[in-house]
């Protein structure tokens, strides 16, 4: 028995769309940074990096249940929008006054000019699509956060016990059995790309066995007991550290082919899905202690 209400369909619906929308974004990154070491031109498209560490972020609020945190990413996103919007301006005002009064110089920057714009457009609508979703998944967390706090207040008012908390362990497991499942196609791209320079610097064998942690993860999310979360807790906790490491030990070098970028988003992916797991394992063991007090009471 748990008393905060389960994601309706239009629910569920926004999740997928928000989800949606944050790969894209971090797609069009991926082919931002892929073409800019071929322009020589000044831009504010470097604006758009802003992405790699918020739609991850974006990513989580799709997954969790705490309409504080989303109300933080809308704000953010809100902003995020602001600055993609005025890249697009930026871009649209560079191509009017080329086409305007053409110059030599306008001719020869005009197609990137018109690259960017098109980038930021793209990103620009995305972004409004994400807010609106955002907002829309908003309202819904606050109602769930009214039901849930009128329910068990007139619960442990009639039976004068706490509430049972059991059901939202069981919800916590089946969202880290969806990050893990995630992960897992994630994890054979990232090893078969990793394998050539975990021979080069160690660091990396420890950061490609992520995917038999999401194996494991997979297939103990239904069971979860105490050792399985100690296990799960320790050894995410060792792979976003190694994944950390590796990112600062990296920072200084620049990433020369589209794999390296793929793999640097994919190093920041992990970051942030540890960040989920890591946060649900130390709820459930939080949870699991509290149960077990209420059993012994």
């Amino acid at each position: 028995m748990d008393f905060r209400p389960i994601d309706t369909t239009a629910t569920i619906t926004t999740r997928n769309l928000i989800r949606l929308g944050a790969v894209t974004n971090l797609c069009l990154v991926i082919v931002y940074l892929s073409i800019e070491p071929y322009v020589s031109s000044s831009h504010m498209s470097w604006l758009h990096q802003m992405h790699v560490l918020l739609q991850p972020l974006v990513l989580f609020v799709s997954i969790s249940d705490s309409s504080v945190i989303t109300m933080a990413t809308l704000f953010i996103s809100v902003v995020a929008t602001l600055f993609d919007g005025a890249v697009v301006w930026l871009n649209y005002i560079a191509i009017s006054r080329c086409v305007g009064d053409p110059t030599s110089n306008c001719l020869e920057l005009i197609w990137e000019k018109a690259v960017w714009f098109i980038l930021a457009s793209w990103i620009f609508l995305t972004d409004v699509m994400l807010v609106f979703r955002l907002m829309t998944l908003q309202k819904s967390l606050s109602k769930k956060d009214t039901h849930e706090k009128a329910s068990k207040e007139k619960y442990e008012s009639l039976s004068i016990k706490p509430a049972p908390i059991m059901k939202t362990m069981t919800v916590h497991n089946s969202k880290m059995r969806i990050i893990h499942v995630f992960l897992i196609p994630v994890g054979v791209i990232y090893t078969f790309f990793m394998i050539g320079k975990a021979f080069e610097q160690p660091l990396y064998w420890i950061t490609t066995g992520h995917l038999l942690l999401d194996v494991f993860g997979t297939g103990v999310a239904n069971i979860h007991d105490r050792t399985t979360l100690i296990i799960t807790l320790a050894f995410t906790i060792l792979f976003a550290c190694s994944n950390v490491f590796g990112l600062l030990l990296n920072m200084s070098t620049p990433n020369e082919t589209v794999m390296d970028e793929l793999l640097y988003l994919l190093s920041v992916l992990y970051i942030f899905s540890d960040s989920l797991l890591i946060f649900f394992s130390v709820s459930n063991l939080n949870l699991l202690g509290k149960y077990e007090k209420l059993k012994r009471n």
